[in-house]
Parts: C-alpha cells; structure tokens; sequence
C-alpha cells in the first residue's frame, strides 16, 4: 500500500495518482482550499479500493471540508471501494470539524485516530451500501443525502436529518 503525506487537501489526488490502495497524512492547519477531490481512477477502480484519510491534527473549524468523487455526474451504485476519514478528538466539541462527503460509489467510515473523535456537522452521499460511524465516534448532526447508514456500538449521532426520498436502513 501507498502511503504519503499531504501538506494539503489538493495534494491528495496527487498522492493517490493511480493506486487503488493508499493512506494519506493531513496536516491540520486551514488551507485555502478545504475541498479533498477523489479522482476518479480510484472511485471507479474494477478492484475493491481503500483509502484512509488521517488527520494529524484537527482540522481547522473555518469551514466545511468537502470530499467528492472528480467525476461530478457519478451515480450512486453498489460499492467500488472504502474511504475511511480518521480525526483527533477535539479540547472541545465547538471545534469539531464539518464534513460535506459526496461519494456515491464508496463506502465511507468516521473514524476516530485514537480512542473517540467529535465530528460537528457532516452531509453523506455514499454509495448505496453505506455510511459507518464508527466506534468512539461523535456526530453532532448528520445530513443523509443518500446511502445507508450504519453506527457501531459505542458511536454516537445526536442530530439525523434524511434528506432523500429513499428507503434505506
């Protein structure tokens, strides 16, 4: 598996490059650009694809870091592959770092670095098998647009708003 450090959220499709396996570093500072774009190489790959995401450090609260698939018109489907998201915890929940995950070929998990991580507000869209938060993990309001959801024991999600007409878990 690759694995590489990237000072910003825009190196990370240069980190990826063609590989279907990868772990990205993220330094917490603010960039100016808070948009991770996932290439599609990798969200539309013929073989499982795995990339973790870990955050060194929080994540600066200034704004919504968002996560898409470079292919704008791809559909939800079955899926091609995991992205794993991992954070520090936060000194204070106020400093929780918001998500907007646009991936609807993926499937997404919430992870916490070491033993609980407080995410403040995320919107899904993930592939039709779903959206994991996982163990230790906090979200203080999440926002289905699409996929499924599905919280471990020991993970908790305060706020629910279902934003799709779907009949999903």
């Amino acid at each position: 598996a690759n694995s590489s450090t990237a000072s910003s959220s825009s190196d990370v499709s240069n980190a990826l490059g063609n590989n279907t396996e990868a772990s990205v570093n993220l330094k917490g500072e603010a960039a100016e650009t808070t948009e991770i774009t996932i290439p599609e190489s990798f969200t539309e790959a013929t073989q499982e694809s795995n990339l973790n995401l870990t955050y060194n450090e929080v994540p600066s609260t200034t704004g919504t870091i968002t996560i898409s698939d470079a292919n704008e018109g791809a559909e939800q489907s079955e899926s091609k592959g995991h992205v794993n998201i991992s954070i520090p915890n936060v000194a204070d929940d106020s400093e929780a770092p918001s998500f907007n995950i646009n991936l609807p070929t993926m499937t997404v998990t919430l992870q916490a670095n070491i033993e609980n991580a407080v995410y403040n507000e995320v919107t899904a869209s993930t592939a039709n098998n779903t959206l994991r938060i996982a163990k230790g993990v906090t979200v203080k309001k999440l926002i289905l647009n699409g996929g499924n959801i599905v919280i471990e024991a020991e993970a908790t999600v305060k706020e629910i708003v279902n934003k799709q007409e779907f009949e999903g878990k």
